[in-house]
Order: C-alpha cells, then sequence, then structure tokens
C-alpha cells in the first residue's frame, strides 16, 4: 500500500565522489529498535483518543515527515 503523500517526498540524492552516480541504498533503510518489539498503531483507537484534542508538530522536515507518516498510517 502506498500513500499519496509519499508520492510528493522529496528524496535527498548522496553523490558518491569516486563513482560520479547516486546512492539511493539509504532509502531501503527501516528502523527497527534492539530487543524491543513495538506495537502496531489501531487507527481507529488512535482517532478516538484524539477526538476533541489538537495534535501539532512542531519542528523542521523531520517533524514534517513525522506528520505525513502518521496520516498515511491512519
Amino acid at each position: 500500500m502506498s500513500c499519496v503523500l509519499q508520492e510528493k517526498k522529496l528524496s535527498v540524492l548522496i553523490i558518491m565522489p569516486s563513482k560520479g552516480s547516486p546512492d539511493k541504498d539509504y532509502e531501503n533503510y527501516r528502523w527497527k529498535p534492539t530487543k524491543c518489539e513495538l506495537p502496531g498503531i489501531d487507527p481507529k483507537k488512535f482517532l478516538e483518543l484524539m477526538k476533541g484534542k489538537t495534535l501539532a508538530f512542531i519542528g523542521d522536515s523531520v517533524a514534517r515527515n513525522q506528520m505525513e507518516s502518521l496520516l498515511c498510517i491512519l
């Protein structure tokens, strides 16, 4: 499943000095903590808990990426 917001996401190109070609391997990295299982997000429960509340993402592009990721999950 893909999210419409991810289609607009800008990619940063890392130029390899020796070859002069873009390296995009980093786009396949996934963060997974060691010795810790994180539960998935239940969209319905999250929206019920947030009903009538305000959620703000304050910061730079990292905060924007977190907001876009949350919207895609929901």
